[in-house]
């Protein structure tokens, strides 16, 4: 018997839900109260990133986060967000960036890619700015999490249900993830893994409980990070498994393929990679997702064959960029450089607008491409916890902090 118990935040529509699908005749009571504590941890933890709304003809609509995770400077980076509900108002597309929590954004860069393209087709982007397009995924076969339950319902199609993890009055272990099972064409040599998926409220909790331990040295870690190794900011999010890691089964072990960026908890976000599968001869392709346990949640995961698609491409640069104080920011968010768009308190946004053109072919997709970082704000108080601190940032341990703190 399946149960389905469903948690909405009115605030976000659609954009947030817990629709969870239980694979067990009674939905184990932890399993119940650990929903509810996200559902609880979504209204108490202030990390994100800043929010895009999109004008869809009627209303400006939530439609994810941008560049999340790159809390450092160092960290700073590209980001392609795809847009399904923007549609042109009077010849002109809007959209606005917010700043709705305690940190300061810095926006270095805006613009829109358009592209137009046969009735069928989605084009996605990925993190390497690399555009993907994409007919019908494939579905996977089998589905299992890494205890071998079968997930396949959870993830096997574009709905509202979704794979968070194993019941945590388990033992949860360290690492949770999916292993999916394809019957990979002959010939191919290189696929694109697409996925939906968003970061969890609980990562969110977990990484503010570790800057808890900072005290009041939080403002001079800021300071040292300002100037830190970028590459070696990236290798200790990988150790500590926050990304979302993809793995390829070749001749009986997981090779290491990429990661997805971290998206933040706001938003469930489409996203491509490129798998190299030339390595794969004969038999079913295997692809494990894997991550922390509770860091991420998929709600689906299917295999585009990478098959060549034309499609007509062009860049929007932005047309006008008007703040809640009637700033114009157009000339801070046009390129890639020194100059940025600031957004320090609560409640800035800026409207953007960007000139529509014409359509090339009968379909059209829209993806904000963006570049910055953001500085999160904390008053800590008291002596940093530096044995603790210490501990934490070896390798892995942070998701045994995770679990200890669940």
């Amino acid at each position: 018997v399946y149960k389905r118990q469903d948690i909405y935040n009115h605030s976000t529509k659609h954009t947030t839900a817990y629709s969870i699908l239980f694979g067990v005749a009674m939905i184990p009571a932890a399993y119940v109260a650990f929903v509810l504590l996200l559902f609880l941890i979504m209204f108490l933890s202030g990390d994100s990133c800043p929010f895009i709304y999109t004008y869809n003809g009627e209303d400006f609509v939530f439609a994810g986060e941008i560049y999340s995770g790159a809390v450092y400077k160092p960290l700073e980076r590209h980001d392609y967000l795809l847009l399904p509900d923007l549609i042109a108002d009077h010849g002109e597309y809007k959209l606005k960036i917010t700043n709705q929590l305690e940190e300061v954004q810095h926006t270095n860069m805006l613009e829109l890619l358009v592209f137009d393209h046969e009735a069928g087709l989605e084009v996605l982007v990925d993190k390497y700015g690399s555009p993907h397009a994409i007919s019908g995924p494939l579905q996977p076969v089998s589905a299992l999490n890494l205890k071998g339950e079968k997930v396949l319902k959870l993830i096997e199609k574009e709905d509202d249900l979704i794979y968070v993890g194993d019941d945590p009055s388990k033992d949860p272990p360290l690492l949770d993830g999916v292993i999916l099972t394809f019957d990979l064409p002959e010939n191919k040599d290189q696929v694109d893994l697409v996925i939906e998926a968003k970061n969890s409220y609980w990562l969110d909790f977990v990484y503010k409980n570790f800057r808890d331990m900072l005290g009041a040295s939080y403002k001079m870690w800021m300071k040292k990070q300002a100037d830190g190794d970028p590459q070696k900011m990236k290798d200790w999010s990988l150790s500590q498994n926050i990304p979302l890691s993809v793995y390829v089964l070749i001749d009986g072990e997981w090779v290491f393929q990429d990661y997805y960026n971290t998206v933040g908890p706001m938003a469930f976000k489409k996203d491509v990679l490129s798998l190299d599968v030339s390595d794969i001869e004969d038999g079913p392709l295997q692809v494990k997702l894997e991550s922390g346990s509770y860091f991420w949640e998929l709600g689906f995961a299917g295999l585009s064959l990478n098959e060549e698609v034309e499609f007509h491409m062009e860049t929007l640069p932005l047309l006008s960029g008007i703040t809640e104080e009637d700033k114009e920011i157009r000339e801070a968010l046009l390129s890639d450089d020194e100059m940025y768009y600031i957004q320090p308190d609560i409640g800035n946004e800026a409207t953007l607008l960007f000139k529509a053109t014409q359509m090339e072919s009968k379909n059209r997709t829209l993806v904000l491409h963006s570049k910055g970082y953001y500085q999160i704000k904390q008053d800590s108080k008291g002596a940093p916890r530096l044995k603790a601190l210490k501990e934490i940032r070896k390798s892995g341990n942070f998701n045994v902090y995770s679990n200890e703190l669940m």
